[in-house]
């Protein structure tokens, strides 16, 4: 299958906040930790807001730009990569799509960006890239 990076679309949003709401939500201490009700809400702000400030690019499936394999949500400041949150549908796993995403998003191998969100995806991530740095302020 034959992926392109887009930039997010205003009907992508629904996909994203689900998405990275109930991934953040099971695969993170953070959200595992908190309850429902105080998670959802607060998280929900957060991503709103790193919608609003940073870049979201879509992986996409050449023939049909509506159907989404994941996307990558990221900022740059002075040069310095700030990584927020990458999601990537089981389905299209291990095909390259984050390695895309990553490139668009101008990430060469041996840069040091910072990444906002831990998740248990990211356990086995940060192996590849033990360089990358944990920093969940670099969110708010």
């Amino acid at each position: 299958m034959n992926f392109v990076i887009r930039a997010k679309e205003p009907d992508d949003e629904d996909l994203i906040y689900s998405s990275w709401l109930k991934s953040f939500k099971s695969e993170s201490i953070q959200g595992k930790r908190t309850y429902s009700h105080v998670f959802f809400g607060q998280q929900h702000d957060v991503i709103e807001n790193l919608l609003r400030r940073g870049t979201t690019l879509i992986a996409c499936w050449e023939k049909d730009p509506m159907v989404i394999a994941g996307y990558l949500n990221y900022e740059k400041k002075d040069d310095q990569l700030y990584l927020h949150y990458a999601f990537t549908k089981h389905k299209f796993r291990r095909m390259g799509v984050l390695r895309a995403l990553l490139a668009a998003a101008g990430f060469k191998r041996g840069d040091r960006p910072y990444f906002s969100h831990w998740t248990e995806s990211m356990d086995d991530l940060i192996r590849h890239y033990p360089e990358w740095i944990y920093n969940a302020y670099s969110a708010t």
